[in-house]
């Protein structure tokens, strides 16, 4: 995690932000403290995927190809 002080934020955004963009967190610091954390936006198709994988041991699909034997009409 990267920790920043406020003025080298400031004078150097475009390229602080673009590490964020690749998925490293930052930490702002004022005087020495923390004063800000900023963090990457979570990409929801890989969230989606962890999802799933961590789902994969625990739940049981059962047979999704076979007729139910009810009847439905597709919206046109």
């Amino acid at each position: 995690m990267l920790v920043v002080n406020v003025s080298d934020f400031r004078s150097n955004l475009q390229s602080f932000l673009g590490k964020v963009k690749s998925g490293e967190e930052m930490t702002l610091t004022s005087r020495g403290k923390a004063i800000a954390q900023i963090i990457p936006l979570a990409n929801k198709k890989e969230s989606a995927k962890k999802k799933l994988l961590s789902m994969r041991t625990k739940c049981v699909v059962g047979d999704v190809t076979s007729p139910l034997g009810e009847s439905w009409e597709a919206l046109k």
